[in-house]
């Protein structure tokens, strides 16, 4: 048995897979862009506050040497969005157009903001980035 698929049906796919390809190719090469720049930074306060960083494969991680003090940024595509894990929160970071930044929707605070909200809890001073 043949199942015939109209051809504008196959067109609109095809259109729509194209505007969701170009969204998640935007949206990697936002979160890229975003966790680049807080690398360079940690990387540079790392000795200060002794702890260590790594990115690999476009997730962030920096650890402080203890059990369970690991802090992970990571860029969701299927989401769209940058989630943040520190201790037991997981904060869903979207991308505003407006701000040029990923943000927490409930709050208003930036990813930069909530790191080094984070950064600050776990070596007990506060760090600016």
């Amino acid at each position: 048995m043949k199942i015939l698929v109209p051809t504008s049906l196959v067109s609109v796919n095809l259109e729509i897979l194209a505007v969701i390809m170009k969204d998640d190719a935007e949206f990697r090469k936002q979160a890229g862009r975003a966790v680049g720049v807080l690398y360079r930074a940690l990387s540079t306060a790392a000795d200060d506050f002794g702890f260590e960083t790594d990115l690999d494969s476009g997730v962030l991680t920096v650890d402080f040497g203890k059990p369970n003090s690991r802090i992970m940024i990571r860029p969701h595509v299927a989401t769209h969005q940058v989630w943040l894990s520190a201790l037991t929160t997981v904060y869903k970071l979207s991308w505003d157009t407006v701000e040029n930044d990923f943000i927490l929707d409930k709050t208003d605070e930036t990813l930069k903001e909530l790191l080094e909200q984070a950064l600050s809890r776990q070596v007990g001073e506060d760090v600016s980035l």
